[in-house]
C-alpha cells in the first residue's frame, strides 16, 4: 500500500528535515499549538494564526490547492512530507478503534512565549535552504544542457508588450471635438 509522491508537491522535505518536522508536530500537539485537517488549517490561515503548514505529498493535489493558494496569499510557509499516514501518526489523530488516521494537512499555530518557537524558526530556515538548493540544482542542470533554440523574448514580455499595445489602440482614445454653440 505505497502511495506515490506527486511530482507537484513542492517543496518536499528531505528525510532529515521530515524527521525534524515530525518531532515539531508531536511537540506542537503536546503544547496545543497544532491544528489538523483541511478545514482547521484553512481556519488558522483565515485568522492569521498559522506559522507553518505541513501538507501530505501522497494525496490528490486538487484537495490541497486551496490551502497552498491561501498560504501564498497570507505569506505563510508550507512544506510537504511524504506520507499522510506518518503525519497522522505523529499528530496523534486516532479513530475510535485506536488505529491511526491519515492526516492530509496540519498547521502549527503561533503562541507568544512558547517553548517551541526556536524549533519552528530553525525548521523554517532549513526549508528555505532546501528550496534554495533545489533552485541552484535546476539552474546548474539547465546551464549544462546545450540549447539549440534562438533566444526569444519570454512569454511574460510578450504579454506585457501586447497589453501596452492594446491599451494604446485607436479605439480606446477619445477625441474631443469642439462644441458648437447655436447663436
Amino acid at each position: 500500500m505505497t502511495d506515490k509522491v506527486n511530482p507537484k508537491a513542492y517543496p518536499l522535505a528531505t528525510q532529515a528535515l521530515t524527521i525534524k518536522i515530525m518531532n515539531l508536530v508531536q511537540q506542537a500537539s503536546n503544547y496545543k499549538q497544532l491544528r489538523q485537517g483541511i478545514k482547521e488549517v484553512i481556519k488558522t490561515l483565515n485568522r492569521d494564526q498559522a506559522e507553518l503548514v505541513i501538507l501530505a505529498a501522497d494525496c490528490g493535489q486538487g484537495i490541497l490547492l486551496a490551502i497552498r493558494l491561501q498560504c501564498v496569499n497570507k505569506n505563510v510557509p508550507y512544506v510537504f512530507v511524504r506520507s499522510k499516514d506518518a503525519l497522522g501518526r505523529d499528530v496523534g489523530f486516532k479513530r475510535k478503534n485506536g488505529i491511526g488516521c491519515p492526516v492530509i494537512a496540519a498547521s502549527v499555530t503561533e503562541s507568544e512565549g512558547s517553548q517551541i518557537n526556536y524549533q519552528i524558526l530553525s525548521i523554517l530556515q532549513e526549508i528555505e535552504k532546501t528550496i534554495l538548493q533545489e533552485i541552484e540544482e535546476t539552474k546548474s542542470s539547465n546551464s549544462e544542457s546545450p540549447s539549440t533554440s534562438r533566444s526569444s523574448p519570454s512569454p511574460r514580455s510578450r504579454t506585457n508588450s501586447t497589453s501596452i499595445e492594446s491599451s494604446r489602440s485607436p479605439g480606446r482614445i477619445r477625441s474631443r471635438s469642439p462644441i458648437k454653440h447655436a447663436e
